[in-house]
């Protein structure tokens, strides 16, 4: 049998007049209090929802925080080891790192290669933003579980 959402909603507001009628003052309270004490977050409503917006806005400031930070690392991660737009910089890990003869597909030979065209640069700059969002994502999710 299907039904309407219109339907739906007469037949809840049915049983919510059904239970608020049923109810006595005196218990209804008392059964409020034991009723909201189950739930694990507060409840919405204007007595705490600057509380809850204040916590929503920081929690999304320090998740923005995170992803932009954890991107700007990645994008300076190949020239600080050494793979600079002019090849392996004097002095550094990569030129440390170099031998005699570097091999053609190595780790070596792509890292010079994404540090030489620049796409070193974004390619670890949007995977350092990608990780940087997932764990803000994941620490938010689990906070709003727990």
């Amino acid at each position: 049998m299907i039904r309407t959402l219109a339907q739906l909603l007469v037949e809840a507001g049915r049983v919510f007049i059904f239970l608020t009628s049923n109810i006595s003052s005196s218990k209804s309270g008392e059964m409020a209090n034991k009723l909201w004490s189950t739930f694990k977050k507060p409840s919405i409503n204007w007595g705490n929802l600057p509380t809850l917006r204040n916590n929503w806005i920081s929690n999304g400031v320090k998740a923005v925080g995170v992803t932009v930070g954890c991107g700007v690392l990645g994008a300076f991660a190949l020239p600080v080891l050494g793979f600079g737009s002019g090849g392996v910089i004097a002095g550094s890990l990569a030129a440390s790192w170099q031998g005699p003869a570097v091999a053609a597909g190595s780790v070596f030979a792509t890292c010079q290669s994404l540090g030489a065209t620049g796409l070193g640069t974004w390619m670890f700059g949007a995977a350092g933003a990608a990780t940087g969002a997932g764990v803000s994502a994941f620490k938010w999710i689990y906070k709003y579980l727990k």
